[in-house]
């Protein structure tokens, strides 16, 4: 670099998104670019090649703009370097010289310059080329700085020239033949419907059109983004900087003055059907990069989903089979594919099997009730269908017992609109039964013989019993509907004792059984609802007396165990075989003594237990075929507050 080169390495704007480097010898150029570009990029300027190769390495630009003559190594001679060295190769080069023959801007382009620039340099253009090609850094490109080549692709580039005088159509026709499918438009409506239906690669317009100008155009096609948008090169007789400005404002990627030289315009028309087909491949990498993730993850999500998911061909050839499908169809993972979808889904026709609910069978013979969607895609021998398999045994399941709770609730609800009928009506009757008894038997003004003084205690005995079944009847139905309360409080049981032991003994003694209760002198306290476990003793007390021994043993003991306070009811009656304690709970099961002397409904344990239950305690039962039973309340002990 030049000792006496104030400018060099000067930067302006620092706070600018892009970074040039502008290598000339000529100070007077420098000090053109440097005003011109000031404000623009972030600017560092070389005098000579090595300078340059070395900034271009430490500094790595977003755009060189290069001079072709200079001192030890020229222009080319740079470019060359840049190009092969990993660092400085996908740099776009643009030459700023003062060689205006063809014949170099063609080679120049060739090479893969970005652009070529002839001096004197015109400040708007300059500006304006060195915009387009910062704004194509910000598109992408696997190497906007390539050498130009014409492009492979799929199909041959396509190229719509725009212009209203058909000579010019004629000669770019025949100019780009080589590289192009050509078509033609004459006016600037007519070219956007052709844009529209054909994709072209490129756009070579003019500027004066009928109708819509150039400019209109060029604005209009480029509407879409990169990669959807054609590239678009103005060639015009009117080519002033004034113009050029204007195109590349309406975001041209080229200007061509008229004349032209024929090898400047076929390198500038393939250098720009080559970045727009590198920019199309960058694009369909990135589609195919986010495609194939996406595939990936479909294919995973298929693979893990819960539900079987099964593709068949039109033969119905199973294609694919997530794991959850062969564990359905009870087949080793992934050995579904090939086989014939029929054998698990006999359903399956040539349309494909209808929706809903339908039957699987499985490879050991077995056979699923699954809910079906299905799906199908493709015609003729391509078409595939879709089945997702839902299992649906577990719902049906649980529907079944959602439908037996209903069906209980129900019932139960229906019971005890039943039972609060009955007791309404039939009390009312049993009221009346059992006062009448009363008075005939307590009349002393008209007393009845003997006889009929007899029927008439029977009657009363009848009438009570058929009030006890009733109250025993209701309070189990509220017990297993849970809207039957206890009143609990804090006392001691053994009173309780006392007065049932009182209130059988008469009944004990008429059975011929001794009736003993056995009591501690220390205060045992529970919590618990007094009359409730009044009644619970009194069910399992005059049990013992109605199934003991007619000459037996019955014994009521009251004491404590550890943390709990135990009312045992024991007799020494024949006991209970284990198939009567498999049912012994069962409502109005009298186990086999429904025909023997003793009244009862077969409902006093099972209420007892219930009691017992909703008090917070619980009744157990231990008996011993031919030596008797032994019914135990269990409550927690409830030690005294001091």
């Amino acid at each position: 670099m030049s000792p006496d080169l104030t400018l060099a390495p000067a930067r302006t704007n620092v706070d600018a998104a892009f970074r040039l480097l502008v290598v000339d010898d000529d100070l007077a150029t420098i000090r053109q670019l440097g005003s011109l570009l000031t404000g623009f990029a972030q600017v560092s300027f070389a005098t000579c090649g090595e300078d340059a190769l070395a900034m271009a390495r430490t500094q790595r630009p977003d755009l060189i703009l290069l001079d072709a003559e200079m001192p030890g190594l020229n222009g080319f001679e740079v470019f060359k370097a840049l190009r092969a060295d990993p660092v400085t190769a996908a740099v776009p080069v643009v030459f700023a010289t003062s060689h205006t023959e063809p014949e170099v801007e063609a080679e120049a382009l060739r090479m893969g310059a970005a652009d070529f620039i002839s001096k004197p340099l015109v400040a708007s253009q300059v500006l304006a080329r060195v915009r387009r090609q910062l704004q194509w850094r910000g598109q992408p490109a696997t190497d906007a700085a390539a050498p130009l080549r014409v492009p492979q692709v799929p199909h041959t580039p396509r190229v719509l020239i725009v212009d209203d005088d058909p000579a010019t159509i004629q000669l770019l026709q025949g100019l780009l033949a080589e590289v192009s499918d050509c078509y033609f438009a004459l006016d600037g409506t007519r070219a956007l419907e052709m844009a529209a239906a054909l994709q072209p690669d490129l756009l070579v317009l003019d500027i004066d059109m009928p109708g819509l100008d150039g400019f209109e155009v060029c604005r209009r096609a480029k509407i879409d983004p990169p990669g959807q948008s054609p590239s678009v090169a103005f060639v015009t007789q009117h080519a002033h900087a004034e113009n050029e400005a204007l195109a590349f404002e309406s975001g041209a990627d080229d200007f061509i003055g008229k004349p032209f030289d024929t090898g400047v315009l076929l390198a500038r028309v393939c250098r720009l059907i080559d970045r727009k087909r590198r920019v199309d491949a960058d694009l369909a990498a990135v589609r195919a990069h986010w495609q194939g993730l996406g595939d990936a993850r479909v294919a995973e999500v298929v693979a893990a989903a819960s539900d079987a998911i099964v593709v068949a061909d039109d033969q119905g050839c199973i294609v694919l089979a997530n794991r959850a499908a062969c564990t359905m169809f009870g087949v080793a993972a992934g050995s579904a594919v090939g086989q014939c979808l029929p054998q698990f889904l006999p359903a399956f026709a040539d349309a494909g099997p209808a929706a809903g609910r339908q039957q699987v069978r499985q490879a050991d013979g077995g056979e699923l009730t699954v809910e079906l969607v299905q799906s199908a895609l493709g015609t003729g021998r391509d078409r595939l269908h879709t089945c997702v398999l839902r299992d649906t045994s577990a719902r049906d399941r649980e529907e079944a017992v959602q439908r037996r709770h209903a069906e209980v609730e129900s019932a139960s609800k229906a019971t005890a609109g039943m039972l609060s009928f009955i007791a309404h009506e039939m009390g009312n009757s049993l009221n009346a039964v059992l006062g009448f008894s009363h008075l005939a038997l307590s009349d002393l003004t008209s007393p009845l013989p003997p006889a009929q003084l007899q029927r008439i205690e029977r009657i009363a005995q009848a009438a009570g019993l058929l009030q006890a079944l009733m109250r025993d009847v209701i309070d189990l139905n509220r017990l297993e509907a849970g809207k039957f309360r206890v009143e609990t409080t804090t006392f001691d049981p053994a009173e309780l004792v006392r007065a049932a032991c009182s209130e059988l003994a008469l009944q004990a003694e008429q059975a011929g059984a001794q009736l003993r209760h056995d009591v501690p002198a220390e205060t045992l306290h529970v919590r618990a609802d007094a009359r409730r476990l009044q009644q619970c003793l009194h069910n399992l007390v005059s049990n013992a007396v109605k199934y003991g021994r007619p000459d037996g043993r019955i014994d009521i003991a009251l004491h404590a165990q550890g943390d709990e306070v135990l009312i045992e009811v024991r007799d020494d009656g024949p006991g209970l075989t284990d198939e009567q304690l498999l049912h012994l709970f069962e409502p109005f099961n009298r186990l086999g003594r429904e025909g023997g002397k003793a009244p009862g409904s077969g409902l006093g344990l099972v209420l007892t237990r219930e009691l017992a239950t909703a008090m917070g305690g619980r009744l157990e039962v231990d008996s011993v075929l031919g030596a008797g039973s032994c019914f135990t309340l269990r409550f927690a002990r409830i030690q005294p507050q001091p």
